[in-house]
């Protein structure tokens, strides 16, 4: 697992990262438009101000689904 790194070393080329706020729980967000926006779309103007990113780390890569001899998804043991 990486560990958290320093907000200020958070990519800001709109990748959704994970952020840590002070007194929040870790939040997926991206940069846009020069401001932190939430999964929501709410902008980090409008967060309240206990919410200040402190870190970040990257999203893990999604989960993948087994695939059958042709590439397709199985799915509860079948292919679809």
């Amino acid at each position: 697992m990486t560990e958290w790194l320093p907000i200020e070393t958070a990519p800001k080329d709109g990748t959704k990262v994970l952020l840590h706020c002070d007194k929040f729980v870790p939040i997926v967000c991206e940069w846009h438009g020069g401001s932190w926006r939430n999964i929501w779309g709410e902008f980090e103007s409008t967060w309240p101000s206990k919410w200040k990113p402190t870190h970040w780390m990257p999203l893990p890569p999604s989960p993948q689904k087994p695939l059958d001899d042709e590439g397709c998804p199985r799915l509860f043991g079948r292919p679809w």
